[in-house]
Formats: structure tokens, C-alpha cells, sequence
């Protein structure tokens, strides 16, 4: 038995409820999608998992000797009472709160909990599941048919359950208020929701796994909601045995992940984008290193991509650059956040050619710059179109010669010439 089991049995063998709660599956608690916390209505912890001590940084030891309370943020402390008092007398309670660690940091939790009655005494089960995030949620199932329609109540996910035998499904409330479906009866009334291009794909999956009953099945597909739009779903599953091993029933956790596969996409397509640009893009690392470059810095600089990555971003030592001009322009992006200008910059082949850069810089998380981005534009074309408009608003097209305003010009020179010639 662990340290962790330890502290908790030596608080459980204190009330009347021990022999229920000895009889609780450990391994179950690991497996929650959140903090899952058990305590009677004097605040005494009576149970809880690894995240509250993984969150919280307390020790078992520790978890042991405090209620519930401690563990929230002390301007919630009397809202979080409130709400305890309210699950002992009308059999449930939810409430958002922030969980405090043992270092002052805050996570933003929704908390709900339910009165049970073990062994004649009152307490409280609940859970704290962080409303940041959902990939906890998703990875996690339960194991037994009782346990998980007590989370079922506290979760935002929509839970399943699949009889083998009757082929009868059953779902949670989440089916409704995140598919906008009361409940699908039967393995075929899910399916039939499917997307037509999944459907088979699906169908056959979740059967094969059914059959062979063997690890978790997973997979994604796009599920029809009830106003006729399209979700993109996460489903994972677990067959669940009899005594005798034969497989029996199936549960699981489905997930709405349609806006992380929008997101997706859009990163996906913005890559893309990228790669197609005719600017030069060069990600740089706090020390100007270089991170990723894009297909155009590479037709422009003549730099190779495996040349590139991991060295010095050659503008730093770029001989065109005085080193007075490079530090005022890396001033001024790490005081403002940009730069902008042209400038003479040195191609692979020896040869040097004009560019517009742009060069910002990335916060990190902290609010320290952890990248720079560059971007630059090969202005050679540009200043040669300059060249020749200039040429042609100063000569004529057909002989060349220079037009009337330039002779005018040439000519009204000379003369201010020879005055001053004559008046010395």
C-alpha cells in the first residue's frame, strides 16, 4: 500500500464508513478525469486521487490535516462553505472556484459534489475538473457502470454506455446539451448519425474491438447534431468483461473537438500560406539564431533550409550593415516591437542586393520576448522598375536621347555656370 493510500485509510478507519470505503476501487481514482475528493461534514478528507496532490503540491500527510477550504482561494473560502453546506442538506451542490497550490498558484475550477450516505454517516463526493482543460477529460474513462454515472453528473463530456448483448446505449445528459439529442437507443440510432463518408469506417472499427474486447478504442468521425450541422467528435472506449471474460458491455467518453480541429486547419492553413509567400520568413530565437525558415527565404538569400536552421541569422554579421545601424534597429524592436526599412544585404554567392526588412519580436508567456520574426523582400526588380521609370520620364522612348526637360535642365545649368565664370 502507498503513502497516499496509507494517510487515507488511517482517516477512513476513523469512521464508521471504513469497511465501505476500503472497498472503493483504488485504481478507479487514478484513472478520473479531475480532483476527485471525498469528506464527511466536518471537512475531514475521508478520500482523494493523485491530481489533488499533483495540483495542489501538498503532501498525503498533509491533505490528511486539512478540509476542503483550504484548497480554494481565500477570497472564495465563504462562497465554497456556503455551497458544502448546501450538498449536506439538499443532496447536491456546483460551484466555479479557484483551486490554490501549496505556491499561491490559481486554477480555475468548476467543482460539483453530491451527499452520499456510507455506513450511516453523511459525506460529500465531488469533483473539481479544470475548466482549462479538457484533454484530461478526454483521455479518461471509467470502469464500471455505477462509478461512471457518478462522474457522468460532473462532467462535460457525454458519456456512454453499450450492452452487447441488447445492443441498448445509453448516454448522459451531455448528449443533449452539447448534440442537442435526448438519447440515441441503440448502437444503430448512433450510427445512423454519423457522416456519411464515417459511417462504414466507424461501424466497423467499433465492432472489431467489441469482438476482439481487447485495449482502448478510439477514433474520430463528424456526428450530425440535432440541427442538422456537423461536430467533429473524439470518441474513446473500454469493453468491459463478466467473470467469465466474455465481453459484455462497452463504455466511453465522447468529445466535441470541433473547434480544435477548426483551429487546426487554420494553422494548417496558414502553414501553407507560408510556404507559398514569395517574402522570406526567418524565426529567430532570443540569441538571433535561426528556428524555421520558409521555401521564399531560400530562393531569395540562396540559403538552404539545412544551412540555415541552428546558425546565426547572417544579418548580424552582414558586412552591408554598419554595427551602429544594427544595434539602433534591435533597439528599437526590443523597446517597440518592430522595424521596418531597406537595406543592403549580402547573397549567398558573394553579391549583395537590396531588401526591405521587417523584424519583430514574440512576448513569451512571461512577457519576455522569446522569438523574433523577420521577414524580407527582394527589392532588385524593384529598384530596376524605378531605374527605367526614371529613364523614361527623362528620355525620349523611341531614340533615347534626352527629352526636352532634360535639355532644358542641361542647358539652364550652363548658363548659371558661365555667369559665375564671368562674374570671377
Amino acid at each position: 500500500m502507498n503513502e497516499e493510500q496509507d494517510q487515507q485509510d488511517n482517516a477512513a478507519s476513523e469512521s464508521p464508513a471504513a469497511e465501505d470505503y476500503s472497498s472503493f476501487n483504488r485504481s478507479l481514482l487514478g484513472m478520473l478525469p479531475g480532483i476527485f475528493w471525498m469528506f464527511d461534514d466536518t471537512g475531514r478528507m475521508l478520500r482523494w486521487n493523485k491530481e489533488l496532490e499533483r495540483r495542489s503540491s501538498f503532501t498525503p500527510g498533509e491533505i490528511v490535516a486539512m478540509r476542503p477550504w483550504h484548497f480554494v482561494a481565500t477570497d472564495q473560502r465563504d462562497e465554497f462553505q456556503r455551497a458544502l453546506r448546501t450538498a449536506f442538506k439538499r443532496g447536491r451542490t456546483s460551484i466555479e472556484i479557484d483551486l490554490l497550490s501549496r505556491t499561491g498558484d490559481r486554477m480555475p475550477c468548476f467543482f460539483a459534489g453530491r451527499r452520499a450516505r456510507i455506513g450511516g454517516q453523511f459525506c460529500v463526493v465531488g469533483m473539481a475538473i479544470d475548466v482549462g482543460d479538457h484533454r484530461a477529460i478526454q483521455n479518461s474513462l471509467l470502469q464500471s457502470e455505477e462509478r461512471l454515472r457518478l462522474v457522468s453528473r460532473v462532467t462535460t463530456d457525454v458519456i456512454w454506455d453499450w450492452d452487447l448483448e441488447t445492443d441498448e446505449t445509453w448516454h448522459n445528459d451531455g448528449l443533449q446539451k452539447v448534440f442537442g439529442y435526448a438519447n440515441a437507443d441503440s448502437i444503430r440510432d448512433w450510427i445512423s448519425h454519423l457522416h456519411p463518408e464515417d459511417r462504414d469506417r466507424v461501424r466497423q472499427s467499433i465492432t472489431a474491438h467489441a469482438q476482439a474486447g481487447q485495449g482502448f478504442w478510439e477514433t474520430r468521425y463528424r456526428l450530425r447534431r440535432g440541427d442538422g450541422g456537423y461536430a467533429h467528435v473524439y470518441d474513446r472506449g473500454l469493453v468491459v468483461h463478466d467473470e467469465q471474460g466474455k465481453p459484455v458491455r462497452m463504455i466511453g467518453a465522447m468529445v466535441d473537438i470541433t473547434r480544435q480541429v477548426q483551429t487546426e486547419e487554420r494553422l494548417q492553413l496558414a502553414a501553407r500560406a507560408i510556404e507559398c509567400i514569395p517574402e522570406g520568413l526567418i524565426v529567430l530565437d532570443q540569441k538571433m539564431h535561426i528556428v524555421s525558415v520558409n521555401p521564399g527565404y531560400t530562393a531569395i538569400t540562396g540559403r538552404s533550409e539545412q544551412d540555415a536552421v541552428g546558425r546565426l541569422w547572417p544579418f548580424m554579421t552582414d558586412s552591408h550593415v554598419s554595427d551602429a545601424l544594427r544595434q539602433k534597429i534591435l533597439d528599437i524592436v526590443n523597446r517597440q516591437g518592430r522595424w521596418q526599412g531597406e537595406l543592403e544585404a549580402q547573397h549567398v554567392s558573394g553579391g549583395s542586393y537590396p531588401v526591405l526588412l521587417s523584424l519583430s519580436s514574440l512576448k513569451d508567456c512571461a512577457g519576455g520576448i522569446g522569438n523574433y520574426i523577420a521577414v524580407i523582400s527582394d527589392l532588385t526588380k524593384l529598384k530596376q522598375y524605378e531605374q527605367q521609370l526614371t529613364f523614361i520620364a527623362r528620355h525620349n522612348i523611341l531614340t533615347g536621347l534626352p527629352s526636352r526637360q532634360v535639355m532644358e535642365e542641361q542647358l539652364a545649368l550652363a548658363v548659371q555656370n558661365a555667369n559665375c565664370s564671368s562674374i570671377t
